[in-house]
């Protein structure tokens, strides 16, 4: 039975990694252009071919300068002869003063022309400079990214019970009790149970695994086009019918630094949430937070890409405030909440807050995270499922009242009240 349960564990993870990786990894025709930009000239790039092929543009410069991005009619106007006219440009996807430039044009579009200016002229731009080294790089777009994909759907369908069921058992505990009958299966939960961070660690290696996969896989560099393929999502494709996106989004992580501070987030948390809520339960919060942070980041522009783990992390930070709210609202004193050191949640909720208002952060999806997480333990609150004290997590003196918090009452090991010396006792 142990062989079923490993082969069934290894089928799920291969399963989950084939829903991450893309049917075709293959490098997409590029091109890299170099130019030297003189003071008080510019340089223009025709976008979107006489086919209608979608591109992404990725700029760098030495100097801040000038992106103009227009239309055929406000380019023809403009520059088709040698000095500069009537110059006006599409103000959504200008950037002035900087330096790095991205754009995604999706098939279909129409004919844009960029303009790279040293100039003066556009009013509010950069100064120009005495000159400016400019590297190009283009990537064309194989699909348009909006468009119905078959296997997205096929994923979502297979998942689509399990999601729903560990959810459930989340808010409502006995929900998975007649599709644990099968030996097979309560032997793979009880395997996961048996581990006091099994899911959290899990997590951290799974999103680990997937972005190491990832950049093994791309070699040709990191782009829009990779971070669509492996996992990440917008808006208009899901509005499309690309639906696994919704979870897939959650495992998926930008650079490094993105998925760091998440991992570590998240093992602060689960190392709290874990043991309390046992294994499958804080998996069904963890799917609730993610898919709520989806959900809200779907109000974004169509085009814009979102991912990361951090929704189910402040679905995290926000189970921990509802339940250090409750006692605060009942007057009680570690009921709900047995947080071992609340300055490290406090401290962990005032960083990530911070970087929800950074520039090219997820501030909706972190919203919806948290907002997920606040309204997952008022449905438990609801239906009486809110989970105990475990006596693993607080000290408590049945003969004076006192109560601690601690990560794992096996890491202090405390035998005896730290007030009255009485010896402790098993949490009713």
């Amino acid at each position: 039975m142990d062989q079923r349960v490993t082969l069934l564990a290894v089928t799920a993870l291969l399963t989950a990694l084939v829903g991450l990786v893309p049917s075709a990894v293959a490098d997409h025709e590029t091109g890299h252009y170099s130019v030297t930009l003189p003071q008080n000239y510019y340089d223009y790039l025709p976008l979107v071919d006489a086919n209608g092929a979608g591109v992404e543009v990725q700029i760098s410069a030495s100097e801040s300068i000038d992106f103009l991005l227009m239309t055929e009619a406000q380019f023809q106007a403009c520059c088709s002869g040698e000095y500069l006219d009537a110059y006006e440009w599409m103000d959504e996807e200008s950037e002035f003063g900087v330096d790095e430039y991205t754009l995604i044009l999706q098939n279909g579009e129409e004919q844009r022309y960029l303009v790279i200016d040293n100039t003066d002229e556009p009013s509010g731009g950069a100064d120009a400079v005495s000159s400016v080294e400019v590297e190009i790089y283009l990537f064309e777009l194989p699909e348009n990214y909006f468009s119905f994909n078959w296997e997205n759907l096929a994923m979502f369908l297979i998942f689509l019970p399990v999601l729903v069921l560990i959810c459930m058992e989340a808010l409502q505990p006995g929900s998975m009790q007649n599709f644990r009958r099968h030996p097979t299966v309560d032997n793979a939960i009880r395997v996961v149970q048996n581990g006091r961070l099994s899911v959290t660690y899990g997590l951290i290696a799974f999103c680990t695994l997937a972005f190491m996969l990832r950049f093994l896989l791309t070699p040709a560099g990191d782009t829009y086009t990779e971070w669509l393929e492996f996992g990440a999502m917008t808006s208009g494709s899901v509005f499309n019918g690309n639906l696994f996106l919704l979870v897939s989004a959650n495992f998926f992580h930008f650079d490094i630094y993105h998925l760091a501070g998440n991992m570590f987030a998240l093992f602060i948390l689960g190392r709290y949430l874990e043991p309390k809520y046992g294994a499958i339960r804080f998996s069904g919060l963890l799917l609730i937070g993610g898919v709520g942070s989806s959900i809200f980041a779907m109000f974004y522009d169509p085009i814009i890409a979102s991912g990361g783990a951090s929704g189910m992390v402040f679905a995290c930070f926000g189970i921990v405030l509802s339940e250090y709210g409750l006692d605060w609202k009942k007057g009680t004193k570690h009921v709900y909440c047995q947080w071992y050191d609340m300055q490290w949640y406090w401290g962990a909720l005032l960083l990530n807050g911070m970087t929800s208002f950074q520039p090219g952060v997820s501030l909706l999806g972190h919203l919806g995270g948290f907002l997920a997480g606040i309204g997952a333990i008022a449905l438990m609150i609801r239906f009486g499922t809110h989970p105990k004290p475990r006596s693993d997590q607080l000290i408590h003196c049945k003969a004076c009242g006192f109560r601690m918090p601690v990560a794992d009452i096996s890491e202090v090991d405390v035998t005896s009240c730290m007030l009255c010396g009485a010896s402790l006792g098993e949490e009713e």
